[in-house]
């Protein structure tokens, strides 16, 4: 007969050994899919490699710290969960050669003082036959100051082809970053392979930044789909410099969507480009976003550089420079985005906003229907422009319990009740 396959199990740290003095070795002793918990308050210096499937989360009132992670595939799947934990250091999660796949589910951690990039996500720069790079990024809160060398708040690269498509989710994230020289708040880099690249409901901020968003693609095949993404205050103009960049940048190809996003008060707004010249080719759409107030122009594509782009129901107001010229589009807007308080970092509208009831609501795919802020969309005749919806109309949190709600009775209902019981011969007992 064959074995059973051991459960899952739920270790503490610390407890009885193996996980009785370090963390290392507690992770070391652990089988694949066993949940740590850790009981501890404050810092774990410790450097941690991870290579195995597991996942690490705090105890119920604990406040656990981590240093250095480094995550690791080779050979093997290793599907990795971090959550609700704080780190003093970053993550690091490297898939190598030999066919395993890297999963990572990284939810609801705080990141608060990296000098270096804090959540960094790559393949290997060796030969090799290589899996699949699957990421969900959710939630997490990082404040990122550089240092001598160019640091990101979230980098994700790909730098070798998979046998797979990699698939990576950078959602509800806020980073703040701060003097990143050529680097910026989120960076998704792609020379080979095939990725799908959902990056949504994120706020990026801070200032000495070069760019927000960008996504660059050297080679291979990139779907992405950019939503209801948030960035002010980038100051950068090196190289692909801007608040939300997508670019082609060798024989790739990309189809892009960008769709209600908001850019504001930044030194260059959104722009899309290819290096056709090098056989790179980038589709799909602009369309329901906000570029307001930024030094230099608001949206930029080129025509030459971006031929199977299309662009409609934006809105440019009070940048700094005129754009490129681009086609003539009879949906596009200049009014006032008239936000409620950009100088506190508040970019939701106003009645008065020029964004109001002026987007293509069809643009938007149906999963994506609430707004930066969680609230619906759509609320009037049409989507909003931009990331936020006017007004805030924040849904119903759902009865997750699954149980009925019990009525209240008023009191001819209390006398009813008690009638009935009465008739049933309900005796009362001490």
């Amino acid at each position: 007969m064959t074995a059973a396959p051991a459960l899952a199990a739920t270790r503490n740290y610390p407890s009885a050994a193996p996980c009785d003095t370090t963390l290392q070795a507690c992770i070391d002793a652990a089988a694949p899919g066993d949940t740590i918990e850790l009981h501890f308050d404050g810092s774990n210096a410790e450097t941690l490699d991870i290579k195995k499937s597991i996942a690490l989360l705090p105890a119920s009132g604990r406040t656990p710290s981590l240093g250095l992670v480094i995550v690791f595939a080779e050979t093997q799947t290793v599907d990795v969960t971090l959550q609700s934990l704080t780190f003093d250091g970053r993550l690091i999660g490297v898939l190598g050669p030999g066919g395993g796949n890297l999963k990572m589910q990284i939810l609801g951690n705080t990141f608060a003082t990296a000098s270096n990039t804090a959540i960094e996500l790559r393949t290997s720069i060796n030969d090799g036959t290589y899996g699949s790079l699957m990421a969900t990024v959710e939630g997490n809160r990082l404040g990122v100051t550089g240092g001598d060398s160019c640091s990101d708040g979230i980098s994700v690269a790909q730098y070798k082809p998979s046998e797979g498509t990699s698939e990576i989710v950078l959602r509800g994230n806020e980073v703040t970053v701060n003097n990143l020289n050529q680097c910026g708040g989120i960076t998704v880099y792609q020379s080979d392979g095939r990725m799908n690249l959902t990056v949504n409901h994120n706020q990026v901020h801070g200032s000495n930044f070069n760019n927000g968003i960008l996504v660059r693609a050297m080679g291979g095949e990139m779907q992405a789909g950019i939503y209801n993404n948030l960035v002010y205050g980038q100051a950068g103009n090196v190289g692909a410099s801007g608040a939300l960049v997508v670019y082609a940048d060798g024989p790739g190809n990309v189809t892009a969507h960008l769709v209600n996003n908001t850019v504001a008060n930044n030194a260059t707004g959104m722009w899309v480009g290819a290096r056709t010249d090098l056989g790179a080719q980038i589709r799909g759409t602009m369309r329901n976003n906000i570029a307001a107030f930024n030094a230099r122009y608001g949206m930029n594509y080129q025509l030459d550089l971006a031929p199977g782009f299309v662009e409609s129901h934006n809105l440019l107001y009070g940048n700094g420079e005129p754009e490129e010229a681009m086609p003539t589009e009879p949906y596009r807007r200049t009014g006032n985005p008239t936000f409620v308080n950009a100088a506190a970092g508040n970019y939701q509208l106003t009645a008065s906003s020029d964004a109001v009831n002026r987007g293509l609501s069809s643009a938007l795919p149906p999963a994506f229907n609430q707004d930066l802020g969680g609230a619906a969309r759509i609320v009037g005749s049409a989507i909003d422009i931009g990331a936020y919806e006017y007004p805030l109309v924040v849904p119903a949190a759902p009865n997750r319990s699954g149980t009925t709600a019990i009525p209240t009775l008023g009191q001819w209902g209390l006398i009813l009740l008690c009638s009935l019981i009465g008739l049933t011969g309900t005796r009362r007992r001490r």
